[in-house]
């Protein structure tokens, strides 16, 4: 099924079933439709750089990523909006795996040789890339509204090894609730204050942190005291306006 299709699909569904209870209510279509996963493809050739090895597709935006990091972009812009974060000194030969298949493919039929056409690319709602610092894993998912990146920070690793580089970003300030709020050329992004926390006995208990900006626009996180022998998990936001 093309994407696009299917999303109409999606639209004419959740428009019927308010035209029969006759209650028009925008603010609960767009809560329904910012449940639905975030979509990734594997990068077939349809991103012309070939350090992205999979695209996230979002409500209006876009997302490029590979093991050192993402580009983030509205579906429809030129390059002054995009916005890189690098993670500074991981490893770009860090692998990565699909996870959580979604229904349909994605096609791209541009042009008239059909010789070039990307057909039935399979969709995903998560990528984990394994080691991209020491002992550190990132996986990627979200949904329509906003993107989510959890570091897993496994026994004997060092999380201070975390740092991003916002690239692209016009300003970044750190809010007085604990979110970096990031200026770009195509509006503002929100990276809000993560969840810090360890898995223990089948309990999860949350770990003090926040952000530290950093000369350069390069965010780190400052953490609390944690059981060092268990992993750590970092899970911060990233809501795309």
């Amino acid at each position: 099924m093309h994407i696009r299709r299917m999303t109409a699909l999606i639209g004419l569904t959740c428009g019927s079933c308010l035209f029969a209870a006759s209650v028009p209510d925008n603010n609960t279509v767009s809560k329904f439709l910012a449940r639905i996963p975030l979509s990734f493809e594997r990068n077939a050739g349809q991103v012309a750089d070939k350090s992205t090895a999979w695209v996230g597709r979002g409500n209006g935006y876009r997302l490029a990523l590979s093991a050192t990091g993402a580009t983030i972009a509205p579906s429809a812009s030129d390059r002054s909006d995009m916005v890189r974060m690098q993670f500074l000194n991981a490893h770009p030969e860090a692998g990565s795996q699909p996870l959580e298949p979604l229904p349909g493919t994605t096609n791209y039929l541009i042009g008239a040789d059909p010789g070039r056409w990307i057909q039935n690319l399979a969709t995903y709602g998560r990528i984990e890339y394994r080691n991209v610092y020491d002992g550190i894993d990132v996986a990627w998912y979200g949904n329509q509204g906003q993107v989510e990146y959890d570091f897993a920070v496994h026994p004997g690793a060092d999380a201070g090894a975390i740092r991003m580089s916002i690239v692209g970003a016009r300003k970044l300030v750190l809010s007085a609730d604990g979110d970096v709020d990031i200026q770009t050329a195509a509006g503002a992004m929100k990276r809000r204050l993560p969840q810090i926390y360890q898995e223990i006995d089948g309990a999860r208990r949350s770990v003090r942190g926040g952000y530290v900006l950093e000369s350069g626009s390069v965010v780190a996180f400052k953490l609390g005291g944690y059981d060092k022998t268990r992993t750590l998990v970092i899970d911060p936001t990233l809501v795309y306006g």
